[in-house]
């Protein structure tokens, strides 16, 4: 680009297009911390089922051994 045609026009226009990435950026880092919440969530909520289950299956073989 010749430094005499550069204009407000053409600032304006890349400075433009730099706010933009950095929202798509912003959108996508966003999005993904997003993800890695939902799946957080999930892990935990899976992992409170499996501790709850291994406690039941706990307590039954407690009750088993005793009436045995």
């Amino acid at each position: 680009m010749n430094i005499n045609s550069y204009s407000l026009s053409d600032e304006y226009n890349l400075k433009r297009q730099q706010i933009e990435q950095l929202c798509n950026e912003a959108d996508y880092h966003n999005n993904l911390a997003k993800a890695c919440s939902e799946n957080y969530i999930e892990f935990k909520n899976a992992a409170e089922i499996y501790n709850n289950l291994a406690k039941t299956y706990e307590d039954t073989y407690l009750l088993l051994k005793n009436n045995i």
